[in-house]
């Protein structure tokens, strides 16, 4: 008999979660390169993927001791849980001696039911194994999986909780329970367990992706990095440690290590979209935009839902200025989603910089989505403000800074930027707010457009220039759009 382990989708980077595998990035212009994770947005950057994924994993069978026998790590926001995905093979030899012909009838009926996804009646029959078997760990093992399938993650961890009371030495009760403990984001006590497990076992490939999961969900990417490649280790064909290590060195910026284990991980478990659309991401991080855009469609052939897909091979196309293309795909993205901000963003960005119509519609679609304490209200505030000047609705755009000043975060970046236009700050001192290259992008940007919408080109010229040498997605649209434009003026001035 072959019972299917638990799977959850992955916690969500995320997106978010940083995404996919992004942390520290404060921006929101960006190149959803959001598994998870998540975090930012004026920039390209690891993953944001449909918001990040949730941990990937597969329960593991219980070890058998004279008959008293007694996994995925977070942050579409997505899917971990195709790692994890080994089958419970039970050996026959090892089950457990039950105490009554009661307990294990009830038993054998909760693994068929357990095998046929019907969760419910696999928890009640298991259940009653217990309850004519009290001692049996075994049991207690399978309904805490079944518990776990039911995303009734407590009651999981207690039935885990038992079996090692009865089972101390099962290292498969601790990777459980510490996958577990990964579902419900409480990566410490995944950490733990997940030591315990490998003490016990240290040749369980699995347990080493597990535990690298609940670092990499953490930020600490090197040890996930470490966790990863033991499990690699042990498991030399295993695509899905390959894949978690790229995104891992996706997180720490390197993006040719990460490229290289996600193309690992296609050559050995090839079909996965997920897998072409982070190395899309990569490959975007290091403006690799023929070859992002060549994985995306991939991705979108394996996965033709997937918004975040969509999303990011539109922001490629926008950095080969292929605007109608990027505007084309990110229509698409909002179309399966309507509610993602982000893609409304970015499309009102490519419009602003292109001087279509539709970027206070997208503008005002941001924000009656988002949270206005959210950085994303901040820089859609200040998108439409500067469409607003444009259009000589000076009114409507004050009126956007004032709503920005009663209800954002005074905290949070670029609301500096805010005050630079409200007349409470000096351009100096925006810049020396500024103190990442993603947050100098977002603020030359912006002082750029100050500087040409009043008449200063020169000024604003600078301001460009520095962030088409150092900036990402969003500022660089932009930025690179006006340079191009003032640039065709210059040379229509001199042509004869």
């Amino acid at each position: 008999m072959s019972v299917q382990l638990p799977s959850t989708p992955e916690p969500s980077r995320d997106a978010s979660r940083p995404e996919s595998g992004r942390t520290g990035i404060p921006s929101y212009w960006i190149l959803v390169l959001v598994g998870g994770a998540m975090t930012g947005t004026f920039i390209v950057a690891p993953t944001v993927r449909r918001p990040e994924r949730a941990p990937e994993s597969t329960s593991s069978a219980p070890s058998s001791e004279k008959g008293r026998l007694g996994k995925r790590v977070v942050p579409k926001s997505e899917n971990f849980t195709r790692d994890f995905h080994e089958a419970i093979r039970p050996d026959s030899r090892n089950a457990p001696t039950a105490t009554s012909r009661t307990a294990g009838i009830a038993f054998s009926w909760g693994t068929e039911s357990f095998s046929k996804k019907d969760y419910d009646r696999a928890t009640a029959h298991f259940s009653t194994a217990i309850q004519f078997d009290p001692e049996n760990a075994f049991a207690y093992q399978y309904r805490g999986i079944a518990w776990a399938k039911k995303k009734e993650y407590d009651r999981a961890i207690a039935d885990y909780s038992e079996a090692i009371r009865l089972v101390p030495t099962d290292p498969k009760a601790y990777y459980n329970r510490g996958i577990t403990w990964v579902f419900k984001n409480e990566y410490a006590k995944a950490i733990a367990d997940l030591d315990v497990a490998i003490r016990l076992d240290p040749r369980d490939a699995l347990a080493y992706f597990a535990r690298g999961q609940a670092w990499y969900y953490l930020g600490r990417f090197h040890k996930a990095i470490a966790d990863f490649s033991a499990a690699i280790r042990i498991r030399p064909r295993y695509p899905r440690a390959y894949y978690r290590r790229g995104l891992a060195y996706k997180g720490l910026g390197e993006f040719t290590k990460a490229i290289a284990d996600l193309s690992e991980a296609i050559r050995l478990g090839p079909g996965q979209a997920d897998t072409y659309f982070e190395r899309g991401c990569a490959r975007s991080a290091k403006r690799e935009y023929d070859q992002a855009i060549a994985d995306f469609n991939e991705a979108i052939r394996l996965d033709p839902r997937d918004t975040w897909a969509y999303f990011n091979r539109g922001i490629a196309w926008a950095a080969k200025k292929e605007y109608d293309k990027a505007l084309a795909d990110l229509d698409r993205a909002i179309g399966i989603d309507p509610r993602n901000t982000r893609a409304l963003f970015n499309r009102a960005t490519i419009s602003f910089s292109t001087r279509r119509k539709g970027v206070n519609e997208d503008i005002r679609a941001v924000l009656d989505r988002e949270d206005w304490r959210d950085p994303t209200s901040i820089y859609a505030v200040l998108l439409g403000y500067f469409a607003a000047r444009r259009a000589n609705q000076e009114p409507e755009g004050r009126s956007l800074l004032d709503q920005a000043q009663a209800r954002c975060d005074h905290s949070a970046w670029p609301f500096p930027i805010v005050e630079y236009l409200r007349g409470a700050l000096e351009e100096t001192a925006v810049l020396s707010k500024a103190d990442a290259d993603e947050k100098k992008a977002t603020a030359h940007c912006f002082l750029g457009l100050d500087r040409l919408q009043k008449g200063q080109a020169d000024a604003a010229k600078a301001h460009f220039l520095w962030v088409k040498e150092h900036g990402e997605m969003g500022a660089f649209t932009i930025a690179v759009a006006e340079l191009d434009r003032m640039t065709g003026q210059t040379d229509r001035a001199k042509a004869p």
